[in-house]
């Protein structure tokens, strides 16, 4: 979809500004377009070989029974992850853990999807590669000739997501367990 109106109004510019596509082709940020496509392969690889089953079954091998813990690590996990994985894509493969985890315990997958959304939109604020917005951000920043790192970024993303993502996390037990 994003790419069809990117080639719009490529088309459109050309019409009527009379100017080249290949010349709006060259202002593409074509580094953070792979990357994100690349990202979203690999999301669909892993659920078509089977590892978000596996994931699910390991899970709660792991954590047993207790709604509590379950919550909590669901929650902290998407976080960490979303860290250094779009969260996009990532919250879509996680959709299908959360409903096996739910039909195979007695928590509520309102629950569980609510915890994911936090943890996973929120946890893309710890680094430049959580996010979309942040991977375009921070491409443009270096693009303007700004020098930051990865661990400036950090510095800044993970007070911002701790103090966003905790109160989140209690609210959500409090009101949908």
């Amino acid at each position: 979809m994003c790419l069809f109106f990117g080639f719009l109004s490529l088309l459109v510019k050309k019409i009527f500004l009379k100017t080249s596509v290949l010349e709006g082709l060259k202002l593409l940020d074509w580094e953070t377009a792979i990357f994100l496509a690349s990202v979203f392969v690999i999301v669909k690889s892993v659920e078509i070989v089977g590892l978000i089953d596996i994931f699910a079954e390991k899970f709660l091998s792991i954590v047993g029974n207790n709604s509590f813990l379950i919550y909590t690590l669901f929650v902290f996990f998407s976080v960490f992850i979303s860290g250094f994985v779009d969260n996009v894509p990532f919250f879509a493969t996680m959709i299908p853990v959360a409903k096996i985890i739910s039909s195979q315990t007695n928590i509520s997958l309102e629950l569980l999807l609510f915890g994911l959304l936090i943890g996973s939109t929120l946890g893309g604020n710890i680094t430049p590669i959580g996010a979309s917005a942040n991977i375009i951000g921070w491409g443009m920043v270096k693009k303007e000739g700004y020098d930051t790192t990865f661990l400036d970024f950090v510095k800044i993303g993970l007070p911002f997501t701790i103090a966003a993502v905790l109160p989140a996390y209690i609210f959500i037990w409090f009101v949908w367990r």
